[in-house]
């Protein structure tokens, strides 16, 4: 297991696969460490590939409702409108930080990450500029405040696959398991406004 999450880690930050690519090639590193230690019959194989048609096809049932529920709110203008109105606020730096950690929490719980992008990153970047914010650190803060979408009810996609692999365990139970994760991600973005640094510390350290 710690072969296969270095050798996918390694991959991308040494620019051989994109995170795209990362992700077929653990799964073909996962096979071939799994034909190594010959553990892995033609039925667990079998069991595999089905869970993995089922879950893709939950996910992607998923995403599709989520796109449609996004494309509602897009037309309705509320992200836009909630961000364009963030962004003329006369606010500090931490102030303005807060509300737009506030706005991608909220945005979060009903759009996937692409579409919370979309909507606000064009309104809220030259605010973000002008109060002086750098743009990489931006992009990690961006990430992270995704990656809280995912674990966001009711359409964290995350909390959807999981509850669509444990079938006996129901929605509430996961989204309270989920919940330490989401304080240390919301924990995390409040130390990268503190210590801006640590967006590229490990990118530098690895250099």
């Amino acid at each position: 297991m710690l072969v296969l999450i270095c050798a996918i880690i390694a991959s991308m930050y040494y620019g051989i696969v994109t995170p795209t690519e990362a992700a077929a090639f653990g799964c073909l590193l996962a096979f071939v460490l799994a034909a190594f230690y010959r553990e892995m019959s033609r039925r667990e194989l079998w069991t595999a590939l089905i869970n993995s048609i089922a879950v893709s096809c939950v996910m992607s049932i998923i995403v599709i409702n989520g796109q449609i529920l996004g494309f509602a709110i897009v037309q309705a203008g509320i992200g836009k409108g909630v961000a364009d109105y963030l962004a003329h606020l006369s606010l500090s730096p931490f102030w303005f930080f807060t509300l737009l950690f506030l706005l991608y929490l909220f945005l979060g719980s009903a759009l996937d990450g692409l579409a919370m992008m979309l909507l606000t990153v064009p309104v809220l970047y030259p605010t973000l500029r002008a109060m002086g914010f750098d743009d990489i650190w931006f992009g990690v803060f961006l990430v992270i405040q995704v990656e809280l979408a995912q674990l966001s009810p009711p359409i964290g996609l995350n909390l959807l696959a999981v509850q669509s692999v444990a079938r006996d365990i129901n929605m509430k139970t996961v989204a309270m398991a989920s919940l330490p994760y989401m304080i240390m991600l919301s924990a995390l973005c409040c130390l990268l406004y503190f210590f801006p640094q640590m967006a590229l510390w490990l990118v530098a350290t690895m250099k």
